[in-house]
């Protein structure tokens, strides 16, 4: 076979693979956008529309007041890691683990107080689904399990 057939059969190669790739993408189902919990939250408290735009406020505060201890979190978590590079105390690990720890609980009560936050928002017929709703919290924000890995 000479230089020539092997190209142009590589170069046929080539073009049918870009062709299904992009045929691929631009058939491909399309998912619709991840709403999290908050379609779920005001369909079954059934919320109106004004309860509706105060509870996106609310969502509002939660994201940024979470992304911020998150972003505190990440900070600790770098210096933490960095000390595997050098010689550090004990104490100092420990007293940055202690850290995280803290951060972490300051998280759970912007999360405990967020659904607070709902409930008071909630009319006295409502109640009855944000009791059902609190069953579900823990499903709604689950995470899958991870994996194991073999070694």
């Amino acid at each position: 076979m000479n230089k020539i057939k092997l190209l142009t059969i590589i170069s046929i190669g080539l073009l049918a693979s870009n062709i299904m790739l992009i045929g691929f993408i631009l058939f491909k189902p399309h998912k619709p956008p991840h709403e999290g919990p908050k379609k779920k939250i005001i369909e079954k408290l059934q919320l109106s529309e004004m309860q509706t735009v105060s509870y996106e406020e609310m969502i509002k505060w939660h994201r940024q007041n979470i992304s911020a201890k998150e972003t505190e979190i990440m900070f600790l978590k770098n210096q933490l890691y960095s000390t595997l590079n050098r010689t550090t105390e004990d104490t100092a690990v420990e007293k940055i683990i202690a850290q995280i720890g803290g951060k972490q609980i300051e998280i759970e009560k912007i999360h405990y107080r967020h659904f607070q936050d709902i409930k008071s928002l909630c009319r006295p017929d409502q109640l009855k689904y944000y009791e059902t709703l609190t069953r579900e919290i823990a499903g709604l924000f689950a995470h899958p399990p991870m994996k194991k890995h073999k070694r």
